[in-house]
């Protein structure tokens, strides 16, 4: 089921916030984004994850995503697992300003401390996790309270009128047990707005483009 096709219905939202990841999609490299207190006060530290490079990753919990990042930052999110069940529906564009994603939380203590979440509205990087999203599918059944170990050994150019961006080449190459996602908690339905609107801004706002 593809989860970048889907339409309809009313929002939901969410209001836990963790430490990310991040795929540059002009650059093709995924960096662990740290948060420091600088000079300047809290800013980002990536650190680039070298290639390749495998994640846990709670694909069973992906979240399809509308998110704005002007004027601070709005985050209005459905469980895709709702939507393809049809308990829920995929909201509307709320502005101009939203651009269509994914949310997910990920994993590697090799890599970074505790989970972490990472998101993209780059629509090349949005068909990578379809396309996984439809191995886990196919996959998952055999694998009860299991996440897929997902390994990226490269990435995949997509050229548009726009320019040339990058995706993740993932597959499926393992599975492991679940209890470290099923320790953070998991988003709560809310208003769209509350829970993230008096948040400001990241300072690479631009890099989620």
């Amino acid at each position: 089921m593809s989860l970048i096709k889907l339409q309809g219905g009313a929002p939901t939202g969410g209001g836990v916030f963790l430490q990310r990841i991040q795929w540059d999609a002009r650059s093709g490299v995924m960096s662990s984004i740290n948060r420091i207190n600088g000079p300047a006060g809290w800013e980002n530290d990536p650190q680039i994850i070298g290639q390749p490079f495998s994640l846990a990753m709670d694909l069973a919990n992906i979240e399809m995503v509308w998110m704005r990042l002007i004027n601070g930052v709005d985050v209005q999110s459905v469980k895709a697992r709702d939507v393809i069940a049809g308990t829920a529906a995929w909201m509307p564009r709320p502005s101009e300003d939203h651009k269509e994603g994914f949310r997910v939380q990920v994993s590697n203590s090799k890599l970074f401390a505790g989970v972490r979440e990472w998101s993209s509205t780059a629509f090349c990087v949005r068909q990578s996790l379809d396309d996984l999203h439809t191995q886990f599918e196919a996959e998952s059944s055999k694998h009860e309270d299991e996440v897929p170990i997902v390994t990226s050994k490269g990435r995949t150019a997509a050229t548009t009128a726009k320019g040339t961006n990058f995706a993740p080449t993932f597959e499926i190459t393992g599975w492991s047990p679940r209890d470290v996602f099923d320790s953070v908690p998991q988003p709560q339905d809310s208003p769209p707005v509350v829970a993230v609107s008096s948040i400001p801004a990241p300072a690479n706002a631009v890099e989620f483009a």
